[in-house]
């Protein structure tokens, strides 16, 4: 297994491929079906082509299996603090461990960076993933945000970890 930042050499259709099916995947029954069947890798493009090394990748034999997307958190009262934008894996590779792996290079790639806390944004109703962090150190802020997908309005909860 190697994981690390994205260069402009990667192939970054299939970090863009790897998001699409981790939220046809993810997502499925959560949000609208007509949503999540439009998406493709061209809806992270435009983001992964701008800094691809806020990306890292997580390989296996040269093949991509997941992806995560790091930043600074430019708010008020949020300084110190790095964001998990997004962290997916391909669906036959949930529960063998790369999810977690990839979890850690994200943290450390923020820490290397100078952060001393991490923060992410997950679907209320995403019980498998709240879990999934749950068990890997992070907690409730009791912070709340409402995002609109296609015709539905989700509610966000933020999940920190110090």
């Amino acid at each position: 297994m190697e994981i690390r930042p994205l260069t402009l050499q990667d192939d970054l259709r299939a970090v863009g491929e790897v998001y699409a099916e981790g939220w046809k995947n993810a997502y499925q029954r959560l949000l609208p079906q007509r949503f999540l069947d439009k998406l493709n890798h061209e809806r992270w493009s435009a983001v992964l082509h701008a800094d691809p090394s806020a990306t890292i990748g997580l390989f296996e034999e040269g093949r991509l299996l997941g992806a995560a997307t790091t930043g600074f958190v430019r708010e008020e009262g949020r300084e110190g603090y790095g964001e998990i934008a997004s962290l997916y894996v391909l669906p036959e590779c949930i529960g063998q461990g790369y999810g977690a792996a990839l979890l850690r290079a994200a943290e450390d790639h923020l820490r290397d960076q100078g952060c001393e806390g991490v923060c992410l944004w997950v679907m209320c109703a995403n019980t498998r993933s709240i879990s999934f962090y749950l068990r890997k150190g992070y907690r409730p802020s009791g912070r709340m945000q409402s995002e609109r997908y296609g015709e539905a309005d989700v509610e966000l909860m933020e999940l920190v970890k110090d």
